[in-house]
């Protein structure tokens, strides 16, 4: 799982043990809703952010392509 960067952790490679994402040092994370292949994380200044699978725009970006943090 995480080969098209819904992991969070900057890569496109599977990963099967949890890891932190750095991006996130100093945010409260209050939600966290995850898709098949995609991710997306509410800190507690209602920041939205949006990783992962996005062929079929999927992360709200406009674009249609994979993202990683």
């Amino acid at each position: 799982m995480g080969e098209r960067g819904e992991c969070g952790h900057g890569k496109f490679d599977d990963s099967e043990s949890p890891m932190r994402i750095k991006f996130f040092d100093g945010k409260v994370i209050v939600k966290i809703c995850a898709g098949n292949h995609h991710t997306l994380a509410l800190t507690s200044n209602n920041e939205l952010y949006s990783w992962g699978a996005g062929t079929n725009g999927q992360c709200g970006y406009g674009e249609f392509e994979n993202t990683v943090i």
